[in-house]
């Protein structure tokens, strides 16, 4: 299929489900507990929550953290059996308790549509961060830093991003689908209802299936008090068990009802053309670089394939559903439901006095023995109003004058600006600090000591005084032949 049109409908496919968003967004300071009184079951209160608790034009921005829970000491223990394996388990059982990833995204849009976007990525040790990067766009700029290791950054402005890769379809085609003014067909599809509206009416029979899913496996906790971002909050805690096979049987009889719903077939259709004929009129199709007898066949083709040529339309449906359902009793599947049964999942779903979604706290246990479990976190902490901080231009550097598609000219500009090898070197010199004197660094020496691992820390301390050497040692003259190469 043409890349425009994959472009496009993949617009499309976002509107669609950016139609769960709703338009409110608080200042999270009500009472938890009255806001829940409203809702009459958990179903109610969450699928509030998801449609109307975010509004799209504020941004989203989501805190995960991934960790252990109680070490891996016994687990190791079964695992290992070769003693000179054996003696690194009380050090590994240590840092995996203390040692958790964490990825940080937020996303919103500027005020001339513009995204703006920051990402984090982190290796935390001891609550501190031991490696991590931290990427971030503006409306003018994209930059690149490595926090833990150095304040020093590199940016790049986006007109220069646009300049040397603006003529390539692929990066134009990306940096248009931002252009779109979602909002527009977002209200294409709900029409005059909200999102929670839409999904009670147009979707009645699925969420019909999935309240009875929520209310059958979740259950109200207590409302409670926690702390965000500096103050006291209150919250309503659901918590949720999630069993595989439970879940895929859901999914099977959403499948099932599908199958034979035309209605359903018939709302797709006439949401894409509403969609597909806004799209037409308003020349949205000139940012996928379509012309006008392009979405004119394309337009065409759909029409008879939606009208014309529906009944076979409603037969790849179905065969399409029944193939799916068919998998559901393959050997494959039955091997992963018996893999999974010994994995336990729990979910605490966290709804604040704004009905928004707070967080929400996971809990994986693996049982490798009767009584014995590997247990694992992942917390997921939201935020619906995420604030942005420009690209700091006095304390990053350029790399717009080396920004090219030509390797040999890239080569050429570093070679002819020491300014760049300076600043490199500047950055190295803030790696050999952080190498060798960071509380990070010191703090794997003593947990290495403190669990019998004396001549590995004397090993590992004697790699990081030479690495230090080596950064600090290492001259502009030096850095600027390693691009000549």
């Amino acid at each position: 299929m043409n890349k425009k049109i994959i472009a496009a409908l993949l617009a499309i496919a976002m509107v669609f489900s950016f139609t769960a968003c709703g338009e409110k967004a608080g200042d999270n300071t009500g009472d938890a507990a009255e806001a829940a009184k409203k809702f009459k079951t958990v179903a109610e209160h969450i699928n509030y929550a998801n449609f109307e608790g975010f509004d799209i034009e504020k941004g989203i921005g989501i805190d995960f953290k991934l960790g252990l829970k109680g070490g891996l000491k016994d687990y190791l223990e079964k695992q290992l059996t070769d003693e000179n394996q054996k003696k690194y388990i009380p050090f590994i059982d240590a840092l995996s308790k203390e040692t958790q990833l964490s990825y940080n995204f937020a996303y919103k849009m500027a005020d001339d549509k513009t995204p703006m976007l920051a990402i984090y990525y982190g290796l935390i040790n001891n609550g501190k961060a031991l490696l991590d990067l931290k990427g971030q766009s503006d409306q003018e700029n994209m930059s690149f830093s490595f926090p833990a290791l150095s304040e020093k950054g590199f940016y790049i402005t986006l007109a220069k991003l646009t300049e040397v890769f603006g003529e390539e379809e692929d990066q134009q085609q990306m940096a248009n689908f931002f252009k779109l003014n979602f909002k527009k067909y977002i209200d294409i599809v709900k029409g005059d209802k909200t999102g929670l509206e839409f999904y009670s009416t147009e979707l009645a029979k699925y969420k019909e299936i999935a309240d009875k899913y929520i209310n059958d496996n979740a259950t109200k906790t207590e409302t409670t008090s926690i702390e965000r971002d500096g103050k006291t909050i209150s919250v309503t805690e659901y918590k949720v068990n999630y069993d595989y096979a439970q879940n895929m049987a859901v999914l099977k009889e959403y499948l099932t009802v599908a199958r034979d719903d035309e209605a359903l077939l018939d709302l797709i259709i006439s949401k894409s053309t509403a969609l597909l004929d806004e799209f037409i009129k308003s020349k949205d199709y000139e940012l996928f670089d379509m012309t006008e007898e392009e979405i004119n066949d394309y337009k065409a083709r759909f029409d008879k394939y939606v009208g014309e040529d529906k009944p076979q339309l409603i037969e790849k449906w179905k065969k399409a559903i029944d193939e799916i359902l068919a998998s559901y009793e393959s050997e494959d599947y039955k091997q992963a439901v018996e893999m999974l049964k010994d994995v336990d999942i729990n979910y605490l779903v966290r709804i604040n006095g704004e009905n928004q979604f707070d967080s929400m706290l996971m809990n994986f246990a693996y049982k490798y023995e009767a009584d014995k479990k590997l247990e694992m976190f992942a917390d997921m902490v939201y935020n619906f109003n995420p604030e942005f901080e420009a690209v700091d231009k006095d304390k990053f550097f350029s790399l717009d004058g080396m920004l090219t598609k030509d390797s040999q000219k890239m080569q050429e500009y570093a070679q002819k600006n020491p300014e760049l090898a300076e600043y490199i070197k500047a950055f190295l010199g803030d790696v050999a600090t952080y190498v060798s004197e960071s509380e990070n660094v010191k703090h794997i020496n003593e947990l290495m000591k403190a669990n019998g691992l004396e001549q590995e820390e004397a090993m590992f301390n004697m790699m990081t005084q030479q690495m230090k050497s080596m950064l600090e040692n290492m001259t502009v003259d030096q850095i600027m032949g390693m691009f000549a190469q």
